[in-house]
């Protein structure tokens, strides 16, 4: 009796054994390993101040593990969060390097930082009043001021849109018979012009 026992103890134990050592194997081909990773960029301009996000991409795309950290290799010069934003902090050249977690591949992008960011100080429209007829369209166009401003991103909005809209371009289409003010307003500094449109 106690020799049944043990034998059936032994059974078990070696199929808990096989079952543990399957489970493993099962673990260890599920497991992707990190065979390289590729920056989408590998070389920035950048002024004093100004930000830009690097994008690593992992190889194989189906990588268990695609964790990576950053490093800048003069955080003086440009420093790097852990998310890839790059900021400049002064005028000169480095080295951001990117590694992963899994196998410590690595992908580096070369990094310039000039003179600090140039500000808008105003902007202004041509023409600054304008008639459309309905169904027709009018190019408003805007100067920016200085005009090596460094951000010269500007959003366009119409007052009345049930009389005139206008798209990001600055063009505007009648749309009913009336009145409508398009301003434009700088992304820097929120400057803002407008032309008032009359729609025929």
């Amino acid at each position: 009796m106690k020799k049944s026992k043990i034998f059936k103890g032994i059974i078990l134990s070696a199929i808990v054994c096989i079952a543990s050592i399957s489970c493993h194997k099962d673990k260890e081909e599920i497991k992707v390993p990190v065979t390289g990773v590729k920056l989408n960029k590998h070389e920035i301009s950048l002024n004093v101040g100004s930000k830009e996000a690097l994008l690593p991409v992992i190889m194989p795309a189906n990588a268990t593990n695609k964790k990576v950290s950053w490093k800048s290799a003069d955080a003086k010069i440009a420093k790097v969060d852990a998310a890839g934003f790059v900021t400049g902090v002064a005028e000169g050249k480095t080295i951001i390097i990117v590694t992963t977690a899994n196998n410590g591949k690595t992908d580096s992008c070369k990094i310039t930082i000039t003179g600090k960011p140039v500000s808008i100080t105003g902007v202004s429209v041509k023409p600054e009043t304008a008639k459309v007829e309905t169904g027709k369209t009018v190019q408003i166009n805007a100067t920016l001021a200085p005009a090596d401003a460094t951000n010269k991103k500007v959003t366009w909005k119409s007052d009345k849109e049930s009389v005139a809209t206008v798209d990001a371009s600055g063009l505007v289409k009648g749309i009913a018979a009336g009145k409508a003010n398009i301003t434009v307003t700088t992304e820097d500094g929120g400057k803002t012009a407008a032309c008032e449109v009359t729609v025929e």
